[in-house]
């Protein structure tokens, strides 16, 4: 049970008590109203209990006095443990906070450096494409190569968050499926050269 729980139990018990304080105090007034002639008419059985109920009666005035003082107390108190639970949630979500932060900044840091690493690698790529084409004559243009470079980035983005443009399905294209038709022409020229060279030997 925590401490709202306990707070809560408290005043359960509280109104409980003041329910059957007010049932006592509903009961003694019936009976000196019943008595209260007799009594005061020279009927010294009801001139006794006259004065055991107005005692009873006067006792439970400052009973249900005390009762609703505490009533009012536990209110503040169970109003107090839940502004203090309210407060350690939310002191626990601020450290889980700053734990997601560290992660976020460290997957901010990779994901920096895997964006250097793709823009490293693509220029490398399209140096030793285009150093190819420069000496057999064979594979794609500059501009075939950074357009395509270009739509093979796009297609990775897509569906993250950073999607770029949308590209439908047929319009997207992965490195390795541009490689592909690339290498097959680079090599039918190769064996065109290598094959020729061998002939004129």
């Amino acid at each position: 049970m925590n401490a709202i729980e306990k707070q809560q139990q408290v005043a359960r018990d509280l109104r409980e008590k003041l329910h059957e304080a007010e049932k006592r105090q509903t009961e003694l007034v019936a009976e000196r109203d019943k008595i209260s002639y007799l009594a005061l008419t020279g009927d010294a059985p009801a001139r006794k209990r006259l004065s055991v109920v107005n005692a009873e009666l006067s006792g439970l005035t400052g009973e249900l006095a005390s009762i609703e003082a505490a009533l009012v107390e536990a209110a503040k108190r169970e109003k107090a443990a839940e502004e203090a639970q309210f407060a350690k949630r939310r002191s626990d979500d601020a450290l889980a906070a700053e734990v997601l932060l560290s992660e976020a900044e460290a997957f901010a840091s990779a994901l920096d450096d895997a964006l250097k690493t793709v823009r490293q690698t693509a220029s490398e790529l399209e140096a030793k494409l285009n150093q190819i084409r420069r000496s057999i004559g064979a594979g794609p243009t500059a501009d075939s190569i950074r357009t395509n470079l270009r739509r093979a980035l796009v297609s990775a983005a897509m569906g993250g968050p950073m999607h770029i443009v949308h590209l439908a399905p047929g319009e997207r294209v992965t490195l390795a499926e541009l490689a592909a038709p690339w290498a097959r022409s680079i090599r039918n020229r190769i064996q065109a050269l290598t094959g020729n060279a061998a002939n004129a030997a």
